[in-house]
């Protein structure tokens, strides 16, 4: 009997050694491995701390990896070299090619090394958990979305502590472009860009669409609010333009939900115990947005009682603060408006000629209208020629008005251009680890000059905010003697603020190892 098993084994053996090998179905697994492209881009978005410093979850040093267990306190004495912290980071990401190479092969998917990259990012960004769950972006991978639809899904993963980060959204983005591309590179290209969505009350499972202006895609998000009817997307929390497709001039913008009562009759009210006077004034704004409404009351749920157009002049006869900062002024004959979203009355002349200008900074808003009031319709930078054939003032800015709309004069050659324009808004919040601050906003881009430096405190921790200035959330810490790469620069009031990866900083409290161009 054994002698004939081992015939038949034979017989089997000789017979496989007959049949071509590309007649038996073989099924290779995949091996990717990290490229050294992606550890560099890596290593740039998490940016290096020799210390360890809080996470929003987590400790975290070196390049963006957890402190292992027992480290803590020596890490926080002497720190970590950048040697073991790339050997911590390749620890981790070596981990999870492992993970994403299983996925690959359970859903006989095809990977570039783009691919593999971009999903790896985000899977040291996020955890690889994700990859066994049930996702928009799982869905896209698996069934081979492209384009625009891959650019959404991948801008879903933009959130920590609860809130929507511009940092991350660019961050996915850059993986999104990575995936579609194979394009290994911090910036993004100009057609990718993103919006953020604020439910106005209501509530959006959406907070953020990632997408190809060329595109010009509908908005994904669809919000809730019992009771209340959504009449659409807008540039402003009250007024504003309507958004119904993303395109190049809304790049970054946070869209607000407008919401009318259901049946018609009106939001419910909430009005003031007393009817609220203010302090006398008397002084003309301009409206600054496509529809302003006026209130009974300046307080959350007041009645509305007129509506006005972008360009209308009233008259402020009373000014009321509330608690929340919002400045009001009450409009002779008419209403309390937030005069947010006004702006000083034009003040109008037309050159002679026309006046050839050259601008003199990169980034700078072309807009609708003569004010930041107005919505942006495109960009401008240093070199570009145009003809002025008109000047307006508006928002503390001298305006000129050219073929593709307005620009802000101080950022040009033209030579009437008033010193000082700028448009303050006085925001006197301050921040654990600097100086209070006034938010000073102009209308130009900020610097873009990249410098590294090192964080130097004399006690704490740094603060990293979402945006320029002390008005914006914090959404991460840098610990004393941390290295860090400013990617841009933006003067608020009297201080210097830095991107980095994590958000922005205060300069105040970082030593430049090279002083960027801040022109």
């Amino acid at each position: 009997m054994k002698k004939k098993i081992i015939g038949i084994a034979l017989t089997v053996a000789l017979l496989i050694t007959l049949i071509p090998m590309a007649a038996i179905p073989t099924k290779a697994a995949a091996d990717f491995a990290v490229s050294q492209e992606c550890v560099d881009i890596i290593k740039k978005w998490e940016g290096f701390s020799a210390k360890p410093y809080w996470d929003y979850r987590q400790w975290t040093v070196g390049y963006g990896t957890q402190v292992p267990d027992g480290k803590l306190e020596e890490y926080k004495t002497v720190g970590i070299t950048k040697e073991e912290a790339e050997k911590q980071l390749m620890d981790y990401l070596n981990k999870d090619a492992q993970v994403l190479n299983k996925f690959i092969d359970k859903y006989g998917l095809t990977f570039t090394q783009g691919m593999f990259d971009a999903v790896l990012s985000l899977c040291f960004n996020c955890g690889s958990s994700w990859l066994n769950e049930t996702s928009t972006l799982k869905t896209a991978i698996v069934q081979g979305w492209t384009g625009d639809d891959l650019l959404f899904a991948f801008g879903q993963w933009s959130t920590a502590g609860g809130e929507t980060q511009p940092a991350l959204i660019r961050r996915r983005l850059a993986e999104a472009n990575m995936y579609l591309n194979g394009t290994y590179d911090y910036n993004l290209p100009d057609n990718i860009s993103y919006v953020r969505f604020d439910p106005n009350g209501g509530v959006c499972e959406i907070k953020t669409q990632g997408y190809d202006t060329n595109a010009n895609p509908e908005i994904r998000a669809v919000p809730t609010y019992q009771g209340y009817k959504f009449e659409g997307w807008f540039t402003d929390p009250t007024g504003g333009e309507q958004v119904a497709k993303l395109d190049d001039g809304v790049k970054k913008y946070t869209l607000y939900a407008h919401w009318s009562a259901a049946d018609g009759e009106g939001l419910p009210q909430d009005p003031a115990e007393e009817t609220i006077t203010g302090t006398t004034v008397n002084y003309q704004r301009q409206i600054a947005t496509a529809v302003l409404n006026s209130f009974d009351n300046p307080v959350k749920g007041a009645l509305v009682v007129n509506a006005y157009k972008m360009d209308d002049v009233v008259d402020i006869v009373s000014e009321y603060t509330d608690s929340s900062g919002t400045k009001w002024g009450k409009i002779k004959n008419g209403g309390w408006i937030n005069l947010a979203y006004t702006a000083d009355p034009k003040v109008e002349s037309t050159p002679a000629e026309g006046v050839s200008v050259t601008v003199t900074a990169n980034d700078v808003n072309v807009r609708r209208g003569p004010g930041t009031g107005y919505a942006c319709v495109g960009k401008a930078n240093k070199g570009d020629k145009m003809i002025i054939t008109e000047t307006a003032t508006g928002s503390g800015y001298t305006w000129g008005k050219f073929a593709n709309g307005w620009i802000a004069l101080k950022y040009t050659t033209f030579s009437a251009t008033s010193s000082g324009d700028s448009n303050t808004d006085n925001n006197n919040n301050s921040d654990n680890n600097s100086n209070t601050n006034n938010n000073t906003n102009t209308d130009s881009g900020n610097t873009t000059a990249k410098v590294t430096g090192k964080v130097t405190l004399s006690a704490g921790t740094l603060n990293v905010r979402s945006g320029a200035g002390t008005g914006n959330k914090v959404v991460s810490y840098y610990p004393n003697g941390a290295s860090v790469e400013i990617l841009e620069q933006k003067t608020v009031g009297s201080t210097v603020w830095g991107r980095t990866d994590k958000g922005w900083i205060s300069l105040d409290y970082v030593k430049l190892d090279v002083t960027a161009d801040n022109s």
